[in-house]
């Protein structure tokens, strides 16, 4: 299971994987959607919160951090595994172009990833950062 990574592997892809569990991406969305739900925007209360997974398990069964929203219980049992509606789309990709990063930084280091581990990553998903040009 790769709750880190941006791209999934064929297999993963094609048969899905074991689902796990997704406490450790729960503090970092509480922060960044401020313990709103992703879906009702109602303020989330922690014992009736689910990590939901933006496009649904059924239809995508692979844990990677930009598809993890925090939803009211409520909000995520009506979603059930449906794709969600388009107005939660451009949130999503919106959150997603300006967050993305801090996202996949936060569960890096709650899992203890090296910096050399994340630079491998970076470089298999083909997201090397650009090297500045040195001047003389």
């Amino acid at each position: 299971m790769d709750i880190l990574g941006e791209t999934a592997d064929l297999n993963e892809f094609l048969f899905g994987s074991e689902r796990a569990s997704l406490a450790a991406v729960r503090p970092v969305l509480m922060d960044i959607q401020r313990g709103a739900c992703f879906y009702g925007r109602s303020s989330l209360k922690p014992a009736n919160t689910d990590v939901d997974h933006f496009i649904a398990w059924a239809r995508y069964p692979v844990d990677l951090g930009h598809n993890f929203v925090l939803a009211d219980r409520a909000c995520n049992g009506k979603k059930r595994d449906r794709l969600p509606a388009i107005v939660h789309l451009a949130a999503w990709m919106k959150r997603n172009e300006r967050l993305g990063g801090q996202i996949r930084e936060f569960l890096w280091r709650s899992v203890g990833l090296s910096p050399n581990s994340r630079r491998r990553i970076r470089w298999r998903s083909g997201r090397t950062p650009k090297r500045r040009k040195q001047t003389p």
